[in-house]
């Protein structure tokens, strides 16, 4: 036996003698010390549980010692990082408020109230003139709870968004003070109030003011807005319009777009020049997107245009009424202020389809001939960054600027939806010249290996790259719409109207392919308005295209702006905070409100143009920081995309999530590929159809394309309730309809329990699927025949379950892939050479037409995610492992740094690499266990037991937690050497547990040693079902009365070719006995019958003879074929559609339940005709005839009713027939 050392010194006893660890405080305290010294070797120790469950020994000098560091390396890290000073400084702080709060208090005539924001502020500034800078905001919800603690007197009172803090004793005299101001008081000091203002009005410049200055003699009272203004008319005509009208148009296409996106690409090569570090600092002055177009517009600047607004309606704005009467009074202002002039009215998208649907409605008042409806460009913009943030979602953006410090997480993934729209445009500018220069990184990469030839041009790259990389392809449209994007915003920048004309066209497509149906639908019909312009409206016309479809409110550059952005700044303007919250309550306030607002907004207007005296034109973005901002931003995201790893570089053909490497499902990959030609198709289709062609209506339903790239579509399961419901239903209804029939007709109840009542055997299936028992049930009763060791028995070799080790050694501690293998892993396996010369590490296989995918699939679906060194370990451990192509790479990942770390010549490392075997020193024979075709580690693992044998090792130990291996080792031991000693180290934690597999196949003896595999598949294992509501023990205890059953086994466990007939009926036997230790049937079928009657419940009796062959023959494949042939290195296996398994269209495996029909469709008894339903009325005589199966009458289930024949007519009466059946 090993001698025991301590734990962290591993050093034996000594004089001071070991302590055991006995609570699971003491292995917390131990793990938060080795975590905060980063003692990596006493890390990996603890990764093998915890200290309690492997009975961790320990020097109490140790253990003080290891305590001693790790205070020591606390003290030294709260004074780096100035945390002591903090605590200690923000002490005398609180005391100083404390003070405050006394000496305020204690003024004469004085009941003071404090504002808990004050309070908070007040702190906050004195933490940092005494050198300590917050920078976050003050908790102050835990300050007023500290302020409470130290006040006992003290109240906390809600007063809307304010907290007001008040002494108990003093609220009577704040009450008295606030009734001692009446409403006298109130008036004087509004009365002075007013002769100030009045005083400052008429001392003031009057060039913000009226033309003839200020009127002294004013009205106290303002005159209503007259009727035609006020009062809506209703609308009852219906609204659904069919058609648009005709139009001279033929197509919308337009070949513009490609230059503009030319000089997009202008700004990307100057800005990777910048952040490449090309150019000298003067040239990064126009580094970001606005600056860049800025220093290149002309210096003429269009003259600022005058924005004002109306007085607002109190109707809501979504209905046909209010649009209406909106048109009317905007036409009727336009006409008096400029005659002969055609209005331009610009709507949000739901307030442009029901404008569109007025003009189309009444052509002669509202007709596209009278007035010009405009699409709003700020809601066209905020649209086309959603539908980018569609394209994103759950691509690593959001993780990837967030890694970067651009954004907080909150923030970055609101740019998703856009929340923010200023914030999510620079976002995406930053993107853009991010991937720009990751682009042509991988392309200068490429270039570097193309040494024998001459490399492709960048253009013919990247297309080449396009059409084999999805992941490029991905990425490389993200760029391309963040492009589309920023052209579609320069052109109302820049107030270009084709610029604006062709980035619209190309973003009516992306809306179609992305499912953003409204605008999908409604900007094809604005492209059409505007196309039409030069004949319905010239002067229009004209004026777009010198610029004046934009706004102009400054004399800065690149400063233009869309109608109904000036339109929502106005807005701003006379909301303010809260707008006109508080104001719905009293009609009277939001009248005056609803007035006065526009010319609030306009003086506010003017004053903000007369106080800015600067003639700076320059735009805001053309200043130094923000330069040094936006390129800092960049380089931060370029360096956080690469630490992910560049996605043009990619060279799989998986679809990538950038920061998890989480890989998209198949379908993702098709979506990418399409999405652009999509888009196209439907454009067109959508254009020729509607708008030109007419043959739809243009509010037709648009087929929704539903492209999934990194999103998926959950698919719910069956719960297990409604699973038994629905069989219960079926139960129910299979005996109604007996039970009618056997009124009728002489039953045969021999041959119904034949046939199983459903088309899955209750008995052994689940939901359709297997029915999976506990296996682990089978460990009591082979314990029984010799009990298990505690104490760890002296081996030379260790074969270990690697992915058992996967599953035990979760990753909580480390961060990526690197850190885990080699933090946790390794150490764990090196520890195993402490005491061994040999160990091998056997990997599971995964392959696609596995038997076992049915067990996979109840443990749940994950999601395939790229395993490489530098990746991050996923937040679920169990989650990840769920996917089998993620444990393979998993597996590779590990099985290669093993390999590279292990140095040890004295020791042998054996590695399974799927089929093949790696060694460290090299095997000299490795014949035996390379090639393996073994699927499984369960059995791979007594191949290597066999090698290690023959090669000298008499002692030999498996790790594992599966019961399989434990049946299987048990089996393999008899076929050992009498000196040789076959152990099992089995279970975790409180569980685990050393079971000797030799001395437990000595007990049995040899041929059931032998006959166990089996017995474990019969009785259900991963690939075979159990029985239910019978487990391992009681089929054990049956096996120990039935010895036939042995000899039976014995003739299935060498991989035969069939199932004899006196072996079946053996095991049929054992079935019946498994159900009732008192039967004395021999036929399964009659058992089954007589259950019934005793137990009436179909669930409590065995199966059907015909579904137990099949259950037998899957056990046979497994335990006599898989498991039969457990020493043989490439095994010869049949096809499991010989053993009980049927192959589904899509390649996968699932049982064959049973070759008999069930109940309801097999027995003569339920057999109703339902020629009722099909039979024509010519051939109703013969019908008569034809539907009694084999003469006999029908019973009252039948659809015909139990009397067929009208006596008086010889033939079927029409009344006996359903409805669709009757004659005319």
């Amino acid at each position: 036996m090993r001698q025991d050392t301590c734990f962290f010194c591993r050093q034996p006893a000594g004089n001071d003698g070991l302590h055991e660890a006995t609570t699971f405080q003491l292995d917390k305290r131990v793990r938060t010390a080795a975590t905060l010294l980063q003692d990596t070797e006493l890390l990996g120790r603890l990764s093998a549980g915890d200290m309690v469950a492997i009975e961790a020994k320990y020097h109490t000098r140790c253990l003080v010692g290891l305590y001693n560091r790790a205070r020591k390396a606390n003290l030294e890290g709260l004074e780096d990082n100035g945390q002591v000073h903090t605590a200690s400084t923000s002490g005398v702080v609180f005391a100083e408020l404390v003070l405050y709060i006394e000496e305020t208090r204690q003024h004469d005539g004085s009941a003071p109230v404090f504002k808990l924001a004050e309070l908070a502020q007040l702190y906050k500034s004195r933490m940092a003139q005494l050198g300590v800078e917050v920078d976050n905001r003050v908790n102050s919800t835990r300050l007023k709870e500290k302020l409470l603690v130290e006040f006992p007197d003290m109240r906390a009172y809600t007063k809307g968004r304010d907290v007001l803090m008040a002494f108990e004793d003093d609220i009577g005299t704040a009450l008295a003070k606030a009734c001692e101001q009446d409403n006298n008081t109130d008036a004087v000091h509004i009365a002075r109030a007013a002769q100030i203002v009045r005083r400052h009005i008429f001392g003031t410049d009057r060039s913000l003011l009226v033309l003839s200055g200020p009127e002294g003699e004013c009205s106290k009272t303002i005159d209503c807005l007259p009727a035609y203004y006020t009062e809506v008319p209703p609308v009852a005509s219906n609204m659904k319009v069919s058609q648009v009208p005709e139009t001279r148009v033929e197509s919308l296409t337009r070949d513009g777009y490609s230059q503009h996106t030319k000089e997009e690409y202008q700004w990307l090569d100057n800005a990777r020049d910048v952040i490449e570090n090309k150019t000298t600092a003067d040239d990064s002055l126009d580094t970001s997107w606005a600056a860049f177009h800025a220093s290149r517009q002309p210096l003429g600047i269009r003259a600022t245009c005058s924005t004002v607004l109306l007085p607002l309606f109190q109707e809501s704005a979504h209905t046909v009424a209010m649009i209406k009467h909106s048109l009317d009074v905007i036409s009727k202002a336009v006409e008096h202020l400029n005659p002969g002039q055609s209005p331009v009215v610009t709507f949000d998208q739901p307030l442009y389809a029901l404008a569109k649907q007025i003009q189309f409605k009444w052509p002669e008042k509202y007709g596209e001939d009278k007035l010009v409806v405009m699409f709003g460009g700020l809601h066209i913009e905020m649209a086309a960054l959603k539908m980018l943030g569609n394209w994103l979602q759950g691509s690593g953006w959001v993780e990837a600027l967030v890694q970067a410090d651009i954004s907080s997480p909150g923030t970055a993934d609101s740019f998703l939806k856009a929340a923010h729209v200023s914030r999510t445009r620079r976002a995406h500018q930053i993107t853009a010249a991010a991937l720009h220069v990751l682009q042509h990184r991988a392309y200068d990469s490429y270039c570097q290996t193309q040494t024998d030839q001459v490399p492709l041009a960048f253009e013919a790259w990247c297309r080449q790259r396009v059409e084999n990389i999805p992941q490029f392809q991905y990425w490389s449209i993200v760029l391309e719409l963040e492009l589309l994007v920023l052209v579609f915003v320069r052109s109302l920048r820049e107030a270009s109207f084709s610029m604006y004309l062709d980035a619209l066209i190309e973003l009516a497509k992306w809306f179609h392919a992305m499912d953003h149906t409204h605008y999908a639908r409604w900007i094809p019909v604005h492209l059409r308005d505007m196309a039409e312009l030069p004949r319905t409206h010239p002067s229009i016309a004209q004026a777009f295209r010198a610029g004046n479809f934009s706004v102009q409110k400054t004399k800065k550059v690149f400063s233009s702006m869309a109608i109904d952005q000036a339109h929502e700044q106005m807005n701003a303007c006379i909301k303010g905070d809260g707008g006109a919250v508080g104001l719905t309550d009293n009609p009277s306030a939001l009248l005056r409100w609803m007035v006065a607002g526009p010319e609030v907004a306009r003086s506010i207007q003017e004053f903000e143009i007369g106080s800015k005296k600067s003639d700076d034109t320059r735009h805001h973005d053309q200043t130094t920081s923000v330069q040094v901002s936006f390129i800092k931003d960049v380089r931060s995201l370029v360096s956080a995309m690469e630490h992910f790893g560049n996605p043009f570089e990619e060279e799989s053909k998986d679809l990538i999530v950038l920061h998890s490497k989480e890989i998209a499902g198949p379908s993702a990959a098709e979506a990418v590929r399409k999405v652009k030609q999509t888009g196209e198709h439907q454009f067109e289709a959508f254009t020729r159809e509607r708008l030109v062609e007419r043959t739809k209506p243009v509010d037709d339903t648009i087929t929704r394309n539903k492209l999934m790239v990194f999103g998926t579509s959950t698919v719910r399961r069956v719960s297990k309730h409604t699973q038994k419901l629905v069989s219960l239903k079926q139960d129910m209804e299979l005996f109604s309809r007996l039970y009618i029939a056997c009124q009728t007709r002489d039953g045969n109840l021999h041959e119904l329990f034949r046939h199983e009542n459903q088309s899955c055997p209750p008995a052994l299936s689940d939901g359709g699927g297997l029915r999976l028992g506990l296996k682990s049930d089978l460990l009591p009763c082979l314990e029984q025949v010799h009990s298990a060791y505690s104490a760890s028995p002296k081996v030379t070799c260790t074969i270990v379950d690697g992915a058992a080790i996967i599953q035990m050694l979760k990753p909580s501690s480390v961060k990526t892939f690197n850190d885990y293998a080699h933090v946790i892993f390794i150490p764990y396996l090196t520890r195993k050479f402490e005491s061994v010369s040999r160990l091998d590490l056997v990997w599971d296989r995964y392959l696609s037409e596995s038997l076992k995918a049915a067990t996979r699939a109840k443990r749940g679906t994950g999601v395939q995610r790229r395993v490489v060194g530098a990746a991050a370990i996923p937040r679920n451990w169990q989650n990840f492992l769920r996917v089998d192509s993620n444990k393979t790479e998993l597996f590779a990942l590990l099985s290669d740094a093993l390999l590279r770390s292990f140095v040890q010549e004295d020791k042998q490392l054996v590695v399974t690499n799927d089929m093949e075997v790696l060694s460290k020193p090299p095997l000299p024979d490795r014949s035996s266990i390379a090639p393996c075709t073994h699927e499984e580690a369960d059995s791979r693992m007594l191949l290597h037991v066999a090698h290690a044998a023959r090669n000298g090792h008499h002692k030999i130990m498996i790790q594992t937690v599966d019961t399989d291996v434990v049946v299987l080792a048990v089996a393999v031991a008899q076929t050992l050497q009498p000196e040789d000693e076959l152990w099992l180290a089995f279970g975790t934690g409180k569980n685990f547990r050393y079971l000797a597999a030799h001395e437990i196949a000595a007990g049995l003896g040899p041929e059931k040693a032998r006959a166990l595999p089996v017995f474990h598949a019969l009785t259900g294992c991963d690939t075979v079902s159990s029985f239910v509501g019978h487990g391992k023990k009681t089929a054990w205890a049956v096996w120990a009365v039935f010895p036939e059953l042995t000899h039976a086994l014995l003739k299935l466990s060498s991989a035969p070719n069939d199932i004899p007939q006196e072996v079946m009926a053996t095991i049929e036997r054992f079935i019946i006995l498994l159900y009732d230790r008192t039967s004395t049937c021999t036929e399964i079928d009659t058992a089954r019958r007589k259950l019934f009657a005793k137990r009436h419940n179909v669930q409590s009796i065995p199966p059907t003879k015909a579904a137990l062959e099949e259950h037998v023959k899957r056990a046979v494949y497994q335990g006599g074929h898989v498991w039969g042939q457990v020493l043989v290195s490439t095994p010869e296996l049949p096809s499991p559609c010989r053993w009980g398994w049927s192959k589904t269209s899509e390649g996968y495996y699932e049982p064959l339940w049973t070759c008999l029909p069930d109940a309801g469709q097999s027995s003569y008894e339920l057999v109703s005709c339902k020629y009722g339903a099909v039979l024509p009325t010519a051939d109703v005589a013969s019908g008569a005839e034809d539907h009694t199966p084999k003469g006999r009458g029908c019973g009252d289930a039948c659809v015909w009713g139990s009397s067929t024949q009208d006596s008086s007519k010889g033939t079927l009466s029409q009344s006996k027939l359903p409805k669709d059946s009757r004659a005319p």
